[in-house]
């Protein structure tokens, strides 16, 4: 059985040059969390006083009825992580006990404060804000360490997307 692709981008919906940077700078919070400086970018423009950024947006595509029932989540990884492949697995309770929310502002998953499905073009389009799911700004799961590996690690958003199935009468993404 073969089954059409569903893909997903991220979108500029601003006038900026760029969505995301090279590098950015990080400011040390309490308890060890790394807050982004200016993530993705600066706009309308750089504030000074505090942590600036802005939303992203992902926009995804596929047939219409995938990817009206689609989930998507942000993650921040390490360049020395497996990132998830098309076809894993795993129970939607793993994603939902650890997403970011004012509770829980260091959840590993990020979702989505706007989604809307357009009839028109069959897209998906979700904005996230890291005002909506915490006040520190994007932040991201880094700890450091002695490990060269660690050291040298680079990091990435990358956003997942889902089709819910169930299990055994578990609630399971792929």
């Amino acid at each position: 059985m073969v089954t059409s692709a569903i893909s997903v981008e991220f979108s500029q919906y601003c006038k900026c040059d760029s969505i995301f940077e090279a590098k950015y700078l990080r400011t040390h919070r309490s308890g060890g969390t790394k807050v982004l400086r200016c993530f993705p970018h600066c706009c309308p423009s750089h504030v000074f006083n505090s942590v600036c950024g802005t939303s992203v947006v992902a926009r995804v595509h596929g047939p219409a009825d995938r990817v009206q029932q689609s989930m998507t989540y942000l993650r921040f990884e390490a360049s020395y992580e497996r990132p998830f492949q098309v076809g894993d697995t795993l129970s939607e309770q793993t994603i939902l006990s650890n997403l970011r929310r004012q509770t829980h502002a260091i959840g590993e998953w990020i979702a989505s404060q706007y989604d809307v499905f357009d009839d028109k073009t069959s897209v998906r389009v979700n904005e996230f804000s890291p005002k909506a799911t915490s006040s520190l700004g994007w932040h991201y799961r880094w700890v450091g360490g002695s490990a060269r590996q660690q050291r040298r690690a680079t990091h990435c958003l990358r956003a997942y997307v889902f089709e819910r199935f169930f299990h055994h009468n578990v609630s399971m993404l792929r």
